[in-house]
């Protein structure tokens, strides 16, 4: 679970297949270890809440090298989107304390590739 011993710490769309581990094209937020991009990540709320979502403005990754940013950090938010309706491998990754240690990879605790809606 996210809690206050597992906290999110990073929520991004990255460039790459179901089988690669990609560099970030877009952050929502983030805080220590990992980017802020659009402020720090929401740490949950309580269970007599009815908050069920939060938006974040988030921003595209224009950190430079050695970042792990897609087209090291020079591609603008237009572009990005652009490739994914063209179909480049893009997936959300959720990243929390927990599943960011847990691996030399720094893995994310949910992964979910994104699929352009056909028309």
């Amino acid at each position: 679970p996210i809690d206050d011993d597992n906290a999110l710490i990073g929520i991004h769309i990255h460039s790459g297949d179901a089988d690669t581990n990609g560099p970030i094209v877009f952050g929502f937020c983030g805080q220590d270890p990992l980017p802020s991009f659009g402020g720090t990540c929401q740490q949950g709320w309580p269970a007599t809440s009815a908050q069920i979502a939060t938006q974040y403005a988030g921003k595209i990754c224009d950190l430079a090298p050695p970042a792990p940013c897609y087209h090291d950090g020079k591609s603008t938010a237009e572009e990005a989107a652009q490739a994914l309706i063209n179909g480049e491998d893009m997936y959300v990754n959720i990243h929390t304390t927990k599943s960011f240690a847990a691996t030399k990879d720094a893995l994310g605790l949910i992964r979910g590739q994104l699929i352009p809606k056909k028309q």
